[in-house]
């Protein structure tokens, strides 16, 4: 028999609740359990921060809400998290692609595992969001792989498109469009060259995301003569070859980037 008074055993399991709720609340991984019917029934502050959820949401948030529709070794993984059961090993998820908007892609890890809580068959999930660590290794890649394509071809023409298109593929990193102006030989006018993607936002999402899909092979997106994909003559890349600025004309904020030599980032319309 225990010698522990019942009021010390109460005040060691209040601390260890508190101390196991610290964990839990500083966490830098989503943690959330979700229970038989597949919706939330706990989560930590780094997952409602990372989905953007209300914590007084009214609406159920279920396992549809924040996995991807993906095949994962033949199998959806959505279905794969929702048939775990008491006693099954748990599932690891590596890469998966989450849309949070149009205009915004996030890496996630996710790990499941089947557990039992409050006499309740659930799932316990571990998200790490790896979009920054993903991001790099796609840049580093994307540079070998220019630099690749450089010792294929001595044509500038080529070489420019090669590299607009790696900044833009979904597979690489991610711009929507990109637009090449160069200084004329006798450094009067600077004038557009070459331009790569969609005209609009919309166009843009629908190839990007079709091709994120598909996975396509940068190389094969660099290489393709696929009108509807990268149209050498769209609609960007005239307007882009009209363009034509002075060298003097300093309200220009491509002619002073020319000039400085120096990266000027836009955000909503202003530099």
């Amino acid at each position: 028999m225990s010698n522990i008074e019942p009021e010390k055993k109460t005040v060691n399991v209040d601390r260890l609740e508190a101390f196991y709720k610290t964990i839990v609340s500083t966490m830098k991984s989503g943690l959330a359990i979700f229970g038989s019917d597949h919706t939330l029934s706990f989560a930590n502050d780094a997952f409602y921060e990372f989905y953007g959820f209300a914590k007084d949401r009214s609406a159920p948030i279920t396992l549809v809400d924040i996995l991807p529709s993906t095949v994962v070794n033949g199998f959806d993984v959505q279905d794969q998290v929702k048939n775990l059961r008491s006693g099954d090993s748990p599932l690891e998820f590596r890469g998966l692609k989450l849309y949070m908007s149009p205009h915004e892609e996030r890496t996630i890890n996710v790990h499941a595992s089947p557990i039992v809580a409050d006499s309740e068959r659930s799932v316990l999930l571990l998200i790490d969001n790896v979009t920054a660590s993903t991001q790099r290794a796609n840049q580093v890649s994307m540079l070998k792989k220019i630099g690749e394509m450089m010792h294929g071809t001595l044509e500038l023409e080529p070489l420019l498109h090669a590299s607009l298109t790696c900044v833009t593929a979904g597979s690489g990193l991610g711009f929507s469009r990109a637009m090449l102006l160069m200084v004329s030989d006798d450094r009067e006018i600077l004038e557009g060259k070459m331009a790569v993607g969609p005209a609009t936002q919309g166009e843009a999402t629908q190839i990007w995301s079709l091709m994120a899909e598909e996975d396509t092979p940068i190389e094969q997106l660099v290489r393709s003569d696929d009108p509807n994909v990268l149209p050498k003559e769209s609609l960007l890349n005239q307007t882009v070859r009209a363009m034509k600025f002075s060298m003097y004309d300093y309200s220009e904020i491509a002619v002073v980037t020319a000039l400085e030599r120096k990266v000027h980032i836009i955000r909503n319309g202003s530099a």
